[in-house]
């Protein structure tokens, strides 16, 4: 019985930390980025943050021919539920893997329950590697049929 109201259960809390926020502070969750003008609020559980939980990123950088540094890949969504509104958190890390610089950048669409969604985003030029994470997300759920 437990385990039939842990995820309501999470859920309710990510809506209290979400509803006490202000301005563009927003709930985070983990799975490698950037990010720019987001207050991180990292709900960590015994499984790592909500994002670790839930999602998991694939992604490649490169420069295009233009000069300008972008990042390609998957957001898998471990869910059964499809997921709006996806922020990707971008970070460059230095050698000691302190954060250096981070943007903030939107997965367009819904991430389909058990599926992916492919991004493509610009980022900044860095010889440093990237983390990206999950920084937010919505779960869109549908009533039951009682």
């Amino acid at each position: 019985m437990f385990t039939m109201f842990r995820i309501p259960a999470l859920a309710l809390v990510t809506l209290t930390v979400v509803s006490l926020a202000i301005g563009d502070t927003t709930a985070h969750a983990g799975t490698e980025w950037y990010g720019s003008q987001v207050v991180r609020t990292s709900l960590t559980g015994e499984n790592g943050t909500l994002g670790e939980q839930f999602f998991h990123v694939d992604w490649t950088a490169a420069l295009t021919s233009s000069g300008q540094a972008t990042m390609t890949g998957y957001v898998y969504n471990d869910y059964g539920q499809p997921a709006k509104d996806v922020q990707l958190e971008i970070t460059v890390v230095n050698p000691n893997g302190e954060a250096v610089e981070h943007v903030v950048r939107p997965v367009r669409g819904l991430v389909p329950a058990a599926g992916r969604a492919y991004f493509s985003v610009q980022v900044p030029e860095s010889p440093a590697p990237y983390r990206v994470t999950v920084a937010s997300f919505d779960f869109l759920e549908f009533p039951s049929g009682r």
